[in-house]
């Protein structure tokens, strides 16, 4: 933030440097299981590997030299799906990546692996991130006679890697039955008890495998999980000898001509033609007209005459078959396949806003550049996102400043503007895109002083963080209320309502045909969009007009059975129009409650100017009953979270970037705020472009980072790592947080900063 002119430089030994690393856990000192080897023999192994990011089920393929199908079916997701490559994962998911475990160096070890580094790589987060410590830093340098550098400096970009990934055989057998070895890195928080349960084995066969002296796990040890599995009886001239597929889940061979799946009713191989393909050789048992998967029953006297075509392997490129026949007790009835999973669909993760405050005008007030003559409109189709339903919540009592409400007065008072928006949802489509939106700061154009502002700004910050310490309920950030305790809006003074709790606002539009103008406060906190509607029973004044719903042609409720209305705080349904309600309590007591309804918002283009972009169908909060510190500039909160319902998530965004402009910008200067990747994103900058990773706890909205040290002009402060680190029980950590304008420390380093100066 730029200093108010009066103010004097500080001294070089004054200057605070905060160092991030790309570094969640260093695997130098982490546990594999070691399986000494000789010889060129290999088995099928598995690669158990959680997703940094938001990825496409081709990247995360590529990433491993796997076939996407291979990938998808290791997991029993739909891989015949259409587009199943191109479907986007989401960040945190963990998967099963097939690879051949072969004989390197004298021990086991999967090493087909290539990587490009790409800018801003560096040997640690290529370890720790992008290959979530299945190799350590030490290991990628080994195997690629690097010198011992620092794991964090820069790596060349296009320089290809060796990734030495963690595997075992053992014979491919348990307990003298078939199965599948899985490379498992313990997370925080596992236990060997929940690792064992997770995968449908025992402490002590986990115990036996690792050999461990004791059942104890440390976060980054890589263990081997013994996975029952189907083996094949293959030749040894098939290209597919020894396959092997783990119990519940299918395996894809003879270019992907053939599927072949595990359980759940027996352990035997049952393997049929897939339908990935058209180019494949004859599938028809030789002197039979039965095909591959096919099976007859014939009851007879003695019993029931079964004859079944059997696949045998794929050699030379021809599908080889068996015909088998033969006198049963009795007759076997369907096959049991593995149940096959919907691919979870990925909402990456961003943040952004369009204009300075425009002035209201009809039904709202229009957002800048929606209705000027010779305006571009960019259209963009969003796709839904398929989730599961949860258990209808029973009424409950929400309590504010001595206001008792049920739940069911709340919904009365909701029911009839469900009723007034319900009407048929339009037809969408996925679609990735670039917008630019602008930000304010809170107390832009309110006629204070620099030093009103900074007081006011350090007063918010302070609460702020109080919150985040002190969220009503207890606890360290969930629980309580509605959902988790959102740190959303913080007063000025604990306990006053009146106060701006937050620094930025996003101004965009909402509905057809003129886009009525919102300005909501920008949240990394939390993840639901919300904005006052009319009519409002319980409202706080705003100053600009209220969102009028009857107004736009596109908007529509969002349903019982619409995939959000499971993620909202309290979700609720009304019985006669099907509506969903929701209800949000945030870290500093405030309650936000309406009805969940979706429409078309207006958004900049990246070009800036006169042009739009238009994206329909984008859930939001309708807002009816809204309580708490919100009485300033804004009408809502745009939740720029992790979660589903954030606008990043449901514009389906990888990225985004800003630029707080001054907070003693007079004027009332605008931010921008880029969603997506603009082309033009580096092509100004003076240096390397750096990037630190952001690591995910559970469903936690906050974005994260690794804290790892303070320096002082040239000197590093003394303060161990552990006290930035993410403890077991969830507590600690640090968070990038869009609504504090300062940055926070425990005081314990606050202490040794201020001694430092």
């Amino acid at each position: 933030m730029p200093r108010p002119a009066s103010a004097a430089a500080p001294s070089a030994a004054a200057l605070l440097a905060v160092t991030l690393v790309a570094a969640a856990l260093r695997g130098a000192t982490a546990k594999t299981t070691i399986e000494p080897c000789s010889g060129a023999d290999a088995c099928t192994a598995l690669l158990g590997y959680t997703l940094y990011a938001d990825m496409k089920v081709s990247e995360v393929a590529a990433l491993f030299g796997a076939d996407p199908a291979a990938v998808l079916a290791a997991n029993a997701l739909d891989f015949a799906s259409p587009g199943a490559a191109n479907r986007i994962l989401p960040a945190g998911l963990p998967l099963r990546v097939p690879t051949r475990c072969a004989c390197a160096d004298g021990v086991r070890k999967s090493v087909s692996v290539r990587y490009a580094a790409r800018p801003a790589d560096t040997l640690a987060s290529i370890a720790d991130v992008v290959f979530a410590g299945l190799a350590s830093t030490d290991q990628i340098r080994t195997a690629n006679g690097l010198a011992a550098e620092d794991p964090d400096a820069p790596l060349g970009p296009g320089q290809t890697l060796v990734i030495p990934l963690p595997c075992v055989c053992f014979n491919s057998t348990d307990n003298n039955l078939p199965a599948i070895y899985l490379s498992y890195v313990v997370r925080v928080g596992d236990t060997v008890q929940s690792i064992a349960a997770s995968h449908a084995t025992t402490v002590t066969d986990i115990s036996n495998v690792n050999a461990m002296g004791s059942p104890i796990v440390a976060p980054g040890d890589i263990l081997a999980i013994p996975l029952p599995a189907c083996a094949s009886s293959f030749p040894g001239s098939a290209s597919d000898y020894g396959l092997l597929v783990a119990n519940g889940t299918y395996a894809l061979t003879a270019g992907n001509c053939v599927e072949c799946s595990c359980g759940p009713a027996n352990l035997n191989l049952y393997c049929m033609p897939a339908s990935l393909t058209a180019s494949c050789s004859s599938m028809q048992c030789s002197n039979s007209s039965l095909m591959l998967g096919n099976v007859t029953a014939q009851p007879t006297s003695g019993g029931c005459s079964v004859s079944s075509c059997d696949y045998a392997g794929s050699v030379n490129g021809t599908i080889s078959t068996s015909l088998s026949s033969g006198l049963q007790p009795t007759c076997p009835g369907p096959h049991q396949f593995p149940p096959l999973t919907a691919l979870p669909t990925a909402a990456n993760h961003g943040s952004y806003s369009p204009s300075p405050a425009p002035g209201p005008a009809e039904a709202g007030g229009a957002i800048p550049g929606s209705s000027l003559p010779g305006g571009q409109h960019l259209k963009v189709a969003l796709a839904e996102i398929p989730i599961p339903l949860p258990t209808m919540m029973q009424a409950c009592q929400i309590s504010w400043e001595g206001q008792n409400l049920s739940m069911l007065q709340l919904l009365a008072r909701a029911l009839f503007l469900t009723t007034m928006l319900l009407t048929t949802p339009p037809a969408t489509s996925a679609a990735g895109l670039t917008i630019r939106a602008d930000l304010t700061h809170v107390d832009s154009g309110r006629g204070f002083t620099k030093r009103e502002l900074l007081s006011r700004m350090a007063a918010r910050s302070s609460a702020r963080a109080a919150s985040l310490h002190h969220p009503p309920g207890g606890g360290g950030g969930g629980g309580g209320g509605g959902h988790y305790n959102h740190p959303a809006t913080a007063s000025a003074a604990p306990g006053t309502v009146g106060e701006p709790s937050t620094e930025y606002l996003i101004h965009l539009g909402i509905g057809t045909p003129q886009p009525q103008h919102v300005a909501l406060t920008l949240d990394t906190g939390s993840d639901l969009v919300w904005t006052q509607c009319k009519p409002c029973p319980d409202c706080f004044d705003q100053p600009s007009p209220m969102f009028d719903p009857s107004a736009s042609k596109t908007i529509y409720a969002v349903s019982c059975n619409d995939p959000l209305c499971a993620q909202s705080g309290v979700a609720a349904c009304y019985i006669r129009s099907h509506g969903c309600f929701y209800l949000e309590t945030y870290g500093d007591k405030s309650i936000a409650a309406g009805t969940l309804a979706r429409d078309t918002f207006t958004f900049k283009a990246p070009s800036g100017g006169k042009a739009v972009a238009v994206v329909p169908n984008l859930a939001f909060g309708c807002g009816l009953y809204n309580m708490g510190v919100f009485e300033t500039n804004e009408s809502g909160i745009a939740g720029f979270g992790r979660g589903q319902q954030s606008l990043p998530s449901q514009l389906k965004v990888g990225r985004f970037s800003y630029c707080f402009t001054s907070m003693f910008e007079s004027s009332g200067k605008s931010s921008p705020v880029f969603l997506g990747t603009p082309d033009d994103i580096t092509a100004h900058a003076t240096g390397p472009v750096q990037s630190t990773p952001m690591p995910r706890y559970g469903d936690e909205p906050y974005y994260s980072l690794i804290f790892k040290g303070i320096t002082v002009g040239a000197t590093r402060l003394p303060i161990d790592e552990s006290v930035f680190a993410r403890k077991r029980d969830g507590s600690g950590g640090t968070i990038i947080d869009s609504g504090s304008g300062i940055t926070t420390f425990p005081r314990a380093v606050y202490d040794q900063i201020a001694t430092a100066f």
